[in-house]
């Protein structure tokens, strides 16, 4: 392999990684990274159909040709003899599947439901930021831990836009009301983004008049990582209409953005279903739409076991422009690493308990963590306007999401380097591979603002 850029050895060793499985459906969809003017030809010569591009951007999903296994479509391109002197800026990968961190889990990221009875009996509805939303959402043991509230006091509750990479929104919901800008889904290429479509309409869940959520006193397990309440007689309803695997995993990310950063933007752009899959090709689309959208700050709740060269591409492009990238490191319980928090430009945030102690299901790693934040029952707002309660570390990244939004009150040009020396004024962290420890928002933001209290 010498001679060869890395990424041209990972295509290499993922080539024989494919030829070498056992047989799977193939992927006939491809991202190919090269000059505009090179494209024509490596189609042509390659039996390729161009299907789409980013705008502005030498990035190409493509279609390979009818019965060739993926790994010798992407052997043939790298190896043609035509590239010459252009070799070294060609590179092409299988359009992968991504998975939200919380989707196929093979078992449950929360234990008892002591901590949904707990947490989630505060129905009262209170002022929030021109709205009003439950109790037990605007005032939790989250955002008290992380001292939200003291930063609030003291810097202000944000600006700028947070664009939250996920699966969607609920537009609706009280909790985002006046917070959404410009979002667009591109799992069908339509600006509206609502989580609402991916699920039929007469599912319980959505008709209020068969079931309430987080009302009284049965918990209802809707997934591995989401818990609600609902009313006894009504728990069998829900729990026999069954739900996609993540649904409204975006609406729960986007709402702990709001609670940090009530004063920030949220720019919803959809790239995964509520299955929790989305195409790479969507979040790779996405990013470049985030920085071209106007966007500061990028959540990305989502993961992969394997480096992509167009989705690292994509976040040193970012990286370039002044945003920031903050990512969840995965519920795998490992000292593993995962994409694109492992990416250098990024902010990998892992997840730790009310005791400060790693989550069980929270990766690790000094290759992988920037920091910690709290991940587990987060109290969140659910689509159909009503909440439940998240484990994850996908609900640890936007709590440091909405810090940056809040620093960027206080030095609208902070840059990178300012960043990370904020988000290392964190509370200690016993375990180890946990980044600069626990997320203080106060201190953060203090030290942003050039005064850490």
């Amino acid at each position: 392999m010498t001679g060869m850029t890395f990424w041209q050895r990972i295509a290499a060793a993922l080539s024989i990684s494919l030829a070498l499985a056992a047989p799977t459906p193939a992927s006939d969809s491809f991202i190919l990274t090269a000059p505009e003017s090179e494209v024509p030809g490596i189609a042509a010569r390659n039996g390729l159909v161009v299907m789409d591009r980013v705008p502005e951007r030498d990035v190409f999903l493509v279609r390979g040709p009818n019965g060739v296994a993926p790994a010798t479509v992407i052997a043939r391109v790298l190896a043609d003899p035509e590239l010459d002197d252009e070799a070294d800026k060609v590179f092409m990968e299988l359009d992968a599947i991504v998975q939200l961190p919380e989707a196929g889990l093979a078992r449950p990221l929360h234990a008892t439901t002591v901590d949904a009875e707990r947490a989630l009996g505060n129905t009262r509805l209170v002022a929030f930021h021109g709205s009003r939303v439950w109790a037990s959402y605007a005032r939790q043991r989250a955002t008290t831990k992380v001292r939200v509230a003291e930063a609030h006091a003291a810097y202000g509750s944000g600006a700028g836009i947070v664009a939250v990479i996920d699966a969607g929104v609920d537009p609706t919901h009280p909790a985002l009301a006046g917070a959404l800008v410009g979002g667009f889904d591109f799992t069908r290429d339509l600006p509206e983004v609502s989580e609402l479509a991916d699920i039929d309409a007469a599912h319980p869940v959505l008709n209020p008049d068969n079931v309430v959520i987080l009302d009284n006193t049965s918990v209802v397990r809707l997934n591995p990582s989401t818990q609600v309440l609902v009313e006894a007689a009504q728990a069998s309803a829900l729990a026999s209409g069954v739900l996609p695997e993540t649904f409204g995993h975006g609406t729960m990310v986007a709402s702990v953005v709001r609670l940090v950063a009530p004063g920030a933007q949220i720019m919803p752009l959809k790239a995964f279903g509520a299955d929790g899959r989305g195409r790479l090709w969507n979040v790779v689309r996405a990013l470049y739409h985030a920085q071209q959208a106007g966007a500061n700050v990028v959540n990305l709740s989502l993961g992969l076991p394997t480096p992509s060269k167009a989705l690292g591409d994509a976040v040193s492009y970012l990286h370039e422009k002044q945003m920031f990238c903050v990512a969840s490191v995965g519920n795998d319980g490992r000292n593993t690493l995962r994409y694109p928090a492992a990416f250098p430009e990024a902010l990998g945030v892992a997840s730790v308990r009310p005791n400060d102690r790693r989550s069980a299901f929270s990766n690790f790693g000094a290759a992988l963590v920037t920091l910690s934040a709290p991940g587990e029952a987060l109290v969140v707002a659910y689509p159909a306007g009503q909440y439940a309660l998240a484990w994850g570390t996908s609900f640890s990244a936007p709590l440091a999401s909405g810090a940056l939004a809040l620093m960027l009150e206080v030095k609208s040009g902070i840059n990178w380097d300012e960043v990370r020396r904020a988000f290392a004024q964190a509370a200690p962290v016993v375990d180890a591979g946990m980044g600069a420890g626990r997320l203080d928002v106060m201190r953060a933001v203090g030290d942003a603002a050039g005064f850490v209290p």
